[in-house]
Protein backbone atom coordinates (compact mmCIF):
# COMPACT_ATOMS: atom_id res chain seq x y z
CA UNK A 1 0.00 0.00 0.00
CA UNK A 2 3.22 2.70 0.67
CA UNK A 3 4.61 2.20 -2.42
CA UNK A 4 1.08 2.44 -4.34
CA UNK A 5 0.77 6.07 -2.36
CA UNK A 6 4.60 6.46 -3.00
CA UNK A 7 4.08 5.90 -6.58
CA UNK A 8 0.66 7.76 -6.84
CA UNK A 9 2.46 10.36 -5.68
CA UNK A 10 5.28 10.50 -7.96
CA UNK A 11 3.13 9.63 -11.16
CA UNK A 12 -0.68 10.59 -10.88
CA UNK A 13 -0.60 13.87 -8.72
CA UNK A 14 -0.41 16.87 -11.03
CA UNK A 15 2.60 19.25 -9.89
CA UNK A 16 2.26 21.72 -12.86
CA UNK A 17 5.61 20.84 -14.05
CA UNK A 18 6.17 19.24 -17.72
CA UNK A 19 7.79 15.98 -17.44
CA UNK A 20 10.86 17.02 -19.26
CA UNK A 21 11.67 19.19 -16.88
CA UNK A 22 11.93 16.87 -14.33
CA UNK A 23 14.90 15.19 -15.39
CA UNK A 24 16.46 15.09 -11.45
CA UNK A 25 13.24 13.39 -10.51
CA UNK A 26 12.82 11.17 -13.19
CA UNK A 27 16.15 9.66 -12.37
CA UNK A 28 15.32 9.04 -9.03
CA UNK A 29 11.92 7.66 -9.68
CA UNK A 30 13.78 4.86 -12.43
CA UNK A 31 16.37 4.33 -9.70
CA UNK A 32 13.06 3.04 -7.94
CA UNK A 33 12.16 1.30 -10.49
CA UNK A 34 15.44 -0.54 -10.69
CA UNK A 35 15.29 -1.24 -6.85
CA UNK A 36 11.97 -3.27 -7.42
CA UNK A 37 13.21 -5.53 -10.29
CA UNK A 38 16.44 -6.44 -8.46
CA UNK A 39 14.49 -7.35 -5.03
CA UNK A 40 11.75 -10.18 -5.87
CA UNK A 41 8.98 -11.09 -9.14
CA UNK A 42 6.21 -10.71 -6.32
CA UNK A 43 6.89 -7.14 -6.18
CA UNK A 44 7.55 -6.97 -10.31
CA UNK A 45 3.71 -8.66 -10.60
CA UNK A 46 3.11 -5.52 -8.19
CA UNK A 47 4.43 -3.23 -9.97
CA UNK A 48 3.08 -4.09 -14.00
CA UNK A 49 -0.46 -4.58 -12.21
CA UNK A 50 -0.12 -1.13 -10.93
CA UNK A 51 1.42 0.66 -14.35
CA UNK A 52 -1.30 -1.26 -16.23
CA UNK A 53 -4.10 -0.24 -13.83
CA UNK A 54 -3.23 3.73 -13.95
CA UNK A 55 -2.06 4.18 -17.52
CA UNK A 56 -5.93 3.02 -18.55
CA UNK A 57 -7.69 4.96 -15.73
CA UNK A 58 -9.72 7.64 -17.71
CA UNK A 59 -9.18 10.33 -15.42
CA UNK A 60 -5.36 9.96 -14.57
CA UNK A 61 -4.22 7.96 -17.63
CA UNK A 62 -3.36 10.91 -19.41
CA UNK A 63 -0.65 12.14 -17.03
CA UNK A 64 0.41 8.48 -15.97
CA UNK A 65 0.88 7.81 -19.78
CA UNK A 66 2.96 10.64 -19.83
CA UNK A 67 5.10 9.96 -17.01
CA UNK A 68 5.71 6.59 -17.91
CA UNK A 69 6.88 7.50 -20.90
CA UNK A 70 9.27 9.82 -19.62
CA UNK A 71 10.61 7.28 -17.22
CA UNK A 72 10.82 4.51 -20.45
CA UNK A 73 12.89 7.54 -22.65
CA UNK A 74 15.16 8.42 -19.58
CA UNK A 75 15.63 4.45 -19.60
CA UNK A 76 16.61 4.02 -22.95
CA UNK A 77 18.91 6.74 -22.53
CA UNK A 78 20.45 4.98 -19.87
CA UNK A 79 20.97 2.00 -21.55
CA UNK A 80 23.87 3.70 -23.52
CA UNK A 81 26.46 4.20 -20.13
CA UNK A 82 24.78 2.14 -18.06
CA UNK A 83 26.44 -0.40 -16.23
CA UNK A 84 23.92 -2.75 -15.76
CA UNK A 85 21.54 -2.92 -18.82
CA UNK A 86 20.61 -6.08 -18.24
CA UNK A 87 18.46 -5.00 -15.08
CA UNK A 88 17.78 -1.63 -17.31
CA UNK A 89 15.85 -3.90 -19.76
CA UNK A 90 14.06 -5.95 -17.59
CA UNK A 91 12.41 -2.67 -16.20
CA UNK A 92 11.29 -2.06 -19.52
CA UNK A 93 9.84 -5.22 -20.30
CA UNK A 94 8.16 -4.45 -17.14
CA UNK A 95 6.29 -1.47 -19.03
CA UNK A 96 6.12 -3.47 -22.19
CA UNK A 97 4.09 -6.10 -20.24
CA UNK A 98 1.93 -3.35 -18.55
CA UNK A 99 1.32 -1.38 -21.64
CA UNK A 100 3.27 -2.04 -24.48
CA UNK A 101 1.95 1.45 -26.49
CA UNK A 102 3.70 3.32 -24.29
CA UNK A 103 6.74 2.54 -26.60
CA UNK A 104 7.26 4.28 -29.59
CA UNK A 105 9.24 3.61 -32.74
CA UNK A 106 12.68 5.41 -32.17
CA UNK A 107 12.95 2.70 -29.38
CA UNK A 108 12.48 0.28 -31.68
CA UNK A 109 15.17 1.51 -33.76
CA UNK A 110 17.55 1.42 -30.71
CA UNK A 111 16.56 -2.20 -29.99
CA UNK A 112 17.15 -3.53 -33.28
CA UNK A 113 20.61 -2.16 -33.00
CA UNK A 114 20.98 -4.23 -29.91
CA UNK A 115 19.72 -7.13 -31.26
CA UNK A 116 21.32 -7.31 -34.82
CA UNK A 117 24.51 -6.11 -33.39
CA UNK A 118 24.39 -9.41 -31.28
CA UNK A 119 25.04 -7.99 -27.90
CA UNK A 120 25.68 -10.82 -25.86
CA UNK A 121 25.63 -9.73 -22.53
CA UNK A 122 22.14 -8.37 -22.88
CA UNK A 123 21.02 -10.23 -25.94
CA UNK A 124 18.20 -12.41 -24.11
CA UNK A 125 16.67 -9.58 -22.61
CA UNK A 126 16.40 -7.42 -25.45
CA UNK A 127 14.84 -9.77 -27.41
CA UNK A 128 12.58 -10.53 -25.01
CA UNK A 129 11.25 -6.73 -24.79
CA UNK A 130 11.40 -6.37 -28.85
CA UNK A 131 8.73 -9.46 -28.56
CA UNK A 132 6.98 -7.90 -25.83
CA UNK A 133 6.42 -4.41 -27.82
CA UNK A 134 5.69 -5.85 -30.91
CA UNK A 135 3.53 -9.28 -29.46
CA UNK A 136 1.31 -6.68 -28.02
CA UNK A 137 0.94 -3.75 -30.78
CA UNK A 138 1.08 -2.95 -34.25
CA UNK A 139 3.76 -0.26 -34.51
CA UNK A 140 6.21 -1.61 -36.02
CA UNK A 141 7.28 -1.41 -39.83
CA UNK A 142 7.52 -4.66 -42.12
CA UNK A 143 10.59 -3.79 -42.89
CA UNK A 144 12.43 -3.11 -39.50
CA UNK A 145 10.57 -6.86 -38.38
CA UNK A 146 12.02 -8.52 -41.58
CA UNK A 147 16.09 -6.94 -40.62
CA UNK A 148 15.30 -8.56 -37.09
CA UNK A 149 14.61 -11.97 -38.54
CA UNK A 150 17.26 -11.76 -40.93
CA UNK A 151 19.42 -10.85 -38.14
CA UNK A 152 18.05 -13.51 -35.59
CA UNK A 153 18.53 -16.41 -37.67
CA UNK A 154 22.29 -15.24 -38.43
CA UNK A 155 22.78 -15.52 -34.62
CA UNK A 156 20.91 -18.86 -33.81
CA UNK A 157 24.18 -20.24 -33.80
CA UNK A 158 25.89 -17.73 -31.62
CA UNK A 159 22.83 -17.48 -29.03
CA UNK A 160 23.90 -19.26 -25.57
CA UNK A 161 22.15 -21.99 -24.75
CA UNK A 162 20.61 -20.27 -21.37
CA UNK A 163 19.25 -18.11 -24.20
CA UNK A 164 17.53 -19.89 -26.44
CA UNK A 165 13.94 -20.05 -25.53
CA UNK A 166 13.55 -16.54 -25.46
CA UNK A 167 15.72 -16.52 -28.56
CA UNK A 168 13.28 -18.93 -30.36
CA UNK A 169 10.12 -17.10 -28.99
CA UNK A 170 11.30 -13.48 -30.30
CA UNK A 171 12.00 -15.26 -33.61
CA UNK A 172 8.40 -17.17 -33.90
CA UNK A 173 6.63 -13.63 -33.36
CA UNK A 174 8.70 -12.13 -35.54
CA UNK A 175 8.09 -14.50 -37.82
CA UNK A 176 4.15 -14.27 -37.29
CA UNK A 177 3.72 -10.96 -37.86
CA UNK A 178 5.47 -10.75 -41.59
CA UNK A 179 3.78 -14.05 -41.96
CA UNK A 180 6.74 -16.47 -42.84
CA UNK A 181 6.50 -18.91 -40.41
CA UNK A 182 7.80 -21.58 -42.65
CA UNK A 183 11.62 -20.37 -41.95
CA UNK A 184 11.19 -21.74 -38.30
CA UNK A 185 10.94 -25.31 -39.59
CA UNK A 186 13.19 -24.61 -41.94
CA UNK A 187 15.62 -23.99 -39.23
CA UNK A 188 14.03 -27.43 -37.75
CA UNK A 189 14.91 -29.41 -40.61
CA UNK A 190 18.55 -27.88 -40.27
CA UNK A 191 18.87 -28.83 -36.56
CA UNK A 192 17.26 -32.09 -36.79
CA UNK A 193 19.99 -33.23 -39.78
CA UNK A 194 23.12 -32.13 -37.27
CA UNK A 195 21.58 -33.34 -34.67
CA UNK A 196 21.19 -36.67 -36.29
CA UNK A 197 24.77 -36.92 -37.15
CA UNK A 198 25.60 -36.95 -33.44
CA UNK A 199 23.37 -39.80 -32.52
CA UNK A 200 26.26 -42.31 -33.54
CA UNK A 201 28.81 -40.85 -31.11
CA UNK A 202 29.72 -41.77 -27.76
CA UNK A 203 29.60 -38.13 -25.94
CA UNK A 204 30.35 -39.06 -22.80
CA UNK A 205 34.06 -39.15 -23.72
CA UNK A 206 36.09 -36.89 -22.59
CA UNK A 207 37.20 -35.98 -26.25
CA UNK A 208 33.85 -35.41 -27.08
CA UNK A 209 33.02 -32.38 -24.75
CA UNK A 210 32.86 -29.99 -27.64
CA UNK A 211 30.34 -32.39 -29.56
CA UNK A 212 28.53 -32.70 -26.11
CA UNK A 213 28.07 -29.03 -26.10
CA UNK A 214 26.61 -29.13 -29.36
CA UNK A 215 24.24 -31.86 -29.05
CA UNK A 216 22.74 -30.22 -26.07
CA UNK A 217 22.53 -26.84 -28.16
CA UNK A 218 20.50 -28.70 -30.98
CA UNK A 219 18.36 -30.63 -28.52
CA UNK A 220 17.23 -27.33 -27.30
CA UNK A 221 17.16 -25.29 -30.15
CA UNK A 222 14.49 -28.52 -31.59
CA UNK A 223 12.61 -27.98 -28.29
CA UNK A 224 12.17 -24.68 -28.40
CA UNK A 225 11.73 -23.47 -31.78
CA UNK A 226 8.97 -26.85 -32.02
CA UNK A 227 7.48 -25.54 -28.69
CA UNK A 228 6.59 -22.47 -30.89
CA UNK A 229 5.61 -23.68 -34.46
CA UNK A 230 2.39 -24.33 -33.50
CA UNK A 231 0.51 -25.80 -36.48
CA UNK A 232 1.38 -29.03 -37.55
CA UNK A 233 -0.34 -28.17 -40.81
CA UNK A 234 2.78 -26.21 -41.42
CA UNK A 235 4.82 -29.75 -42.73
CA UNK A 236 3.23 -30.20 -46.12
CA UNK A 237 3.24 -26.56 -46.59
CA UNK A 238 6.75 -26.75 -45.34
CA UNK A 239 7.32 -29.73 -48.22
CA UNK A 240 6.30 -27.43 -50.78
CA UNK A 241 7.94 -24.40 -50.35
CA UNK A 242 11.25 -25.73 -48.75
CA UNK A 243 13.81 -28.19 -50.84
CA UNK A 244 15.21 -28.64 -47.35
CA UNK A 245 11.92 -29.79 -45.92
CA UNK A 246 10.60 -32.09 -49.27
CA UNK A 247 12.09 -35.53 -46.51
CA UNK A 248 11.18 -33.87 -43.48
CA UNK A 249 8.41 -34.45 -40.85
CA UNK A 250 7.36 -34.01 -37.36
CA UNK A 251 8.17 -37.59 -36.57
CA UNK A 252 11.43 -37.66 -37.74
CA UNK A 253 12.55 -34.93 -35.13
CA UNK A 254 11.23 -36.64 -32.82
CA UNK A 255 13.06 -39.73 -33.34
CA UNK A 256 16.08 -38.07 -33.51
CA UNK A 257 15.20 -36.56 -30.13
CA UNK A 258 14.61 -39.93 -28.52
CA UNK A 259 17.93 -41.29 -29.07
CA UNK A 260 19.24 -38.88 -26.73
CA UNK A 261 16.56 -39.65 -23.86
CA UNK A 262 18.24 -42.97 -23.48
CA UNK A 263 19.31 -44.01 -20.09
CA UNK A 264 22.54 -44.50 -21.14
CA UNK A 265 23.30 -40.77 -22.32
CA UNK A 266 24.95 -38.38 -19.79
CA UNK A 267 22.33 -36.92 -17.28
CA UNK A 268 22.36 -33.13 -18.44
CA UNK A 269 21.70 -34.29 -22.05
CA UNK A 270 19.58 -36.53 -21.46
CA UNK A 271 17.80 -34.12 -19.23
CA UNK A 272 17.79 -31.87 -21.96
CA UNK A 273 15.96 -33.91 -24.46
CA UNK A 274 13.30 -34.82 -22.07
CA UNK A 275 12.33 -31.35 -22.10
CA UNK A 276 12.75 -31.02 -25.64
CA UNK A 277 10.21 -33.83 -26.53
CA UNK A 278 8.08 -32.48 -24.02
CA UNK A 279 7.76 -29.02 -25.83
CA UNK A 280 7.43 -30.06 -29.18
CA UNK A 281 4.86 -32.40 -28.07
CA UNK A 282 2.96 -29.48 -27.25
CA UNK A 283 2.81 -28.63 -30.87
CA UNK A 284 2.76 -32.09 -31.99
CA UNK A 285 -0.15 -33.24 -29.52
CA UNK A 286 -0.22 -36.26 -31.64
CA UNK A 287 2.94 -37.26 -30.77
CA UNK A 288 2.06 -37.88 -27.27
CA UNK A 289 0.62 -41.46 -29.10
CA UNK A 290 3.49 -43.00 -30.03
CA UNK A 291 4.83 -45.95 -28.24
CA UNK A 292 8.55 -44.89 -27.95
CA UNK A 293 7.44 -41.18 -26.66
CA UNK A 294 4.82 -42.93 -23.99
CA UNK A 295 7.71 -45.46 -22.98
CA UNK A 296 9.77 -41.75 -22.28
CA UNK A 297 7.28 -40.58 -20.16
CA UNK A 298 6.56 -43.82 -17.98
CA UNK A 299 10.22 -44.47 -17.50
CA UNK A 300 10.20 -40.59 -16.35
CA UNK A 301 7.42 -41.24 -13.99
CA UNK A 302 8.89 -43.54 -11.93
CA UNK A 303 9.59 -42.15 -8.34
CA UNK A 304 13.60 -42.92 -8.68
CA UNK A 305 13.98 -40.62 -11.87
CA UNK A 306 13.90 -37.70 -10.07
CA UNK A 307 15.18 -34.67 -11.78
CA UNK A 308 13.20 -36.33 -15.01
CA UNK A 309 10.39 -37.04 -13.39
CA UNK A 310 10.16 -33.56 -12.21
CA UNK A 311 10.48 -31.99 -15.41
CA UNK A 312 7.61 -34.76 -17.07
CA UNK A 313 5.29 -33.31 -14.66
CA UNK A 314 5.90 -29.83 -15.47
CA UNK A 315 5.48 -30.67 -19.50
CA UNK A 316 2.25 -32.90 -18.92
CA UNK A 317 0.77 -30.24 -16.10
CA UNK A 318 1.54 -27.18 -18.96
CA UNK A 319 0.31 -29.62 -21.55
CA UNK A 320 -3.03 -30.43 -20.01
CA UNK A 321 -3.52 -26.00 -18.37
CA UNK A 322 -3.20 -24.99 -22.11
CA UNK A 323 -5.60 -27.80 -23.60
CA UNK A 324 -8.51 -26.86 -20.59
CA UNK A 325 -8.44 -22.94 -22.03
Amino acid sequence: MMARKLLEGVWLEDTGEAATARRDETKDTLATVKATVQQCSDRELAFVHFVRQATSESLQGSLALQNCQCLIAAAFESLIDDNDQIVMLRCLSLFAEANASLFVREQLDILESMVCEFREKPFKNAINLFRLIIQRTQRAERSLLLRVQKSLRKSVFKVRASDIDEFAACLWTVSLHVEQTMQLIDLLCIFTKELRSLACLDLSEPKQCKLLAQARKFVRLIGSLGRYCDSPCQEQVAKELSDSCKHWDADSTMRTLLNFTDECQLIVLRLDAVMSVSFFCRSWPDQYRDSEVHAVFSANLRPDASEPHTITIRALTAFFDNESL
